[in-house]
């Protein structure tokens, strides 16, 4: 009956030299993804749909302030998903851990540097934000986004216009040792890269 969110946003930037690279993928159609997967709990869904309808339901938010659209990034989504799904196979994310630093120390920029996102480029920029949830109501993509958009630093994470390129991730469990029926984790990778 209860639900539990923890979050927090992480964001790096770094000036280097280099040369292009973009890992851009067609958008989701956002007006079936919404209608049928946004409001739908994550347990009853694929994953691949939960995190479209985070991205779309992202998209939203920022169109509603007058910002541009996040690109799909499928690195980012990778990134955001291996993210989730650590923190759901290692639950390191107890009440006085980071849950953007992995029991490795590696952090959102280590992810996704080491991924491949934005090799050699003249600037660039990552952020990320984190939410988990369990109990009823159940968790779903517009719970995620809802929260995220109730706090002042995830909401100014997600309309930073600076930001360009968006993964998620979202995996059922939970981050932290315990009993969390109908736990879900949900990462948003966000990046900006400058060749």
């Amino acid at each position: 009956m209860t639900r539990i969110g923890r979050v927090a946003a992480v964001l790096s930037t770094l000036v280097a030299t280099g040369a292009a690279f973009a890992a851009c993928n067609p958008a989701p159609n956002c007006t079936t993804i919404k209608a049928n997967y946004a409001d739908a709990p994550v347990k009853n869904i694929s994953r691949a749909n939960a995190e479209k309808a985070v991205w779309c339901l992202t998209n939203d938010q920022r169109a509603a302030a007058g910002v541009a659209a996040l690109t799909f990034n499928s690195v980012l989504n990778g990134t955001a998903r291996k993210h989730a799904e650590d923190a759901v196979t290692r639950q390191w994310w107890t009440d006085n851990a980071d849950p953007h630093v992995n029991p490795d120390g590696k952090g959102p920029a280590d992810r996704v540097l080491a991924a491949g996102y934005c090799p050699n480029p003249t600037s660039w920029k990552v952020a990320e934000n984190v939410y988990w949830g369990w109990g009823t109501p159940l968790q779903t993509p517009r719970t995620a986004v809802t929260w995220w958009m109730g706090s002042t630093l995830h909401r100014n994470t997600i309309l930073d216009p600076t930001l360009k390129d968006l993964g998620v991730g979202v995996t059922l469990g939970a981050p932290r040792p315990g009993t969390f029926p109908d736990a879900a984790v949900f990462v948003q990778n966000f990046g900006a890269c400058t060749n």
